[in-house]
């Protein structure tokens, strides 16, 4: 993906109170030159990030006409100076690592991104159909066997697109503080 301001848009998927930390609202558009007309808060009514990271999807590919989007969830700050190689990263999909609720990192690598950060061409989205983002269960339903952004990953590579990771993000663990 070739950075330009002027072709992307971001969406910051938020809980129904459509709060998210200054911070990554400064990033946007200082540090990466968004302007504020270019980022999008969806905000979804229910608990189920699932719900959340589809409705983000759908609301980019119906409210604008860019080609390449940054989504990002509420609570993540972006650490300016260890972006540069998320921005410039040439893959399809480019996830960023960050710190996980459970104190370790989401990892990364050349099969799985987690949706806390990242960003796309509208091809893949457009290419790749709904549901984007879905639990893993087993077949009888009575088991967790994956995460949504596995579920993800996973049609993202069977359509042939590239996915990576890269630069590093904080994750902040209570929302507001």
């Amino acid at each position: 993906m070739i950075w330009k301001s002027e072709d992307n848009f971001a969406i910051v998927n938020t809980p129904k109170d459509g709060r998210c930390k200054p911070e990554l609202l400064c990033w946007l558009t200082s540090g990466i030159g968004l302007p504020w007309d270019r980022i999008l808060i969806v905000s979804h009514t229910r608990g189920d990030i699932q719900t959340g990271y589809n409705l983000a999807i759908r609301s980019a590919l119906q409210t604008t006409n860019a080609e390449q989007f940054i989504f990002c969830d509420d609570d993540i700050r972006p650490v300016h100076n260890l972006m540069s190689p998320w921005i410039n990263a040439k893959e399809d999909v480019v996830g960023c690592v960050y710190n996980t609720a459970g104190g370790d990192f989401a990892f990364a690598s050349d099969s799985i991104i987690h949706a806390g950060l990242w960003r796309t061409h509208r091809s893949v989205l457009e290419t790749i159909k709904p549901p984007w983002f879905s639990w893993i269960w087993s077949e009888d339903g009575s088991t967790f066997t994956g995460c949504l952004c596995s579920y993800f990953c996973k049609k993202v590579k069977e359509a042939g697109f590239t996915i990576s990771a890269s630069g590093f993000a904080n994750h902040s663990l209570d929302r507001w503080h």
